[in-house]
């Protein structure tokens, strides 16, 4: 088993200087524990690469949708004293600011206001995604630091 391989390793290359209690007695408990910590870890990686492909997946069902291409605000204006008109503006993109007229019409109305609601999900789901990909380099940096650190003392101490 890799941590008890690991515990013999660890208790064989400790140099003299080392009290033997924290390599033996406490340090066998705390290495012990690796094999479980390896497992854990696994079981996060795929259940973050899971999570992974199901976001791509709702974004690019997102995208096949039908979204805008900003968030707009809805602006409501009456015409001729008649009734209620819909229209969204965008935010500003090169100085220029665009709307467009949805009307009055509930079924569209609902489809213009589903693409808003897709748009805010794909815009959830795209930071999510940015923040994960974040998570996933600091844990792959962390655990690669831990190894070569364990690497460089047995090399330390003739291993």
């Amino acid at each position: 088993m890799i941590g008890d391989t690991l515990a013999g390793d660890l208790v064989a290359a400790a140099p003299p200087s080392v009290p033997n209690d924290l390599v033996t007695g406490d340090g066998r408990r705390r290495v012990a524990f690796v094999p479980n910590v390896l497992q854990e870890l696994a079981d996060h990686f795929a259940a973050l690469d899971r999570l992974r492909a199901e976001w791509q997946a709702e974004i690019a069902s997102l995208e096949a949708a039908g979204m805008y291409e900003a968030i707009p605000a809805e602006s409501w204006e009456n015409r001729n004293g008649g009734g209620r008109y819909l229209r969204l503006v965008f935010p500003q993109h090169d100085g220029q600011r665009r709307k467009v007229y949805i009307g009055a019409y509930p079924s569209a109305i609902a489809e213009a206001r589903a693409k808003i609601e897709r748009r805010k999900r794909w815009e959830e789901l795209t930071c999510n995604l940015a923040r994960l990909a974040h998570t996933l380099n600091v844990a792959e940096r962390e655990l690669t630091t831990t190894a070569l650190g364990l690497r460089l003392a047995l090399r330390d101490w003739g291993q």
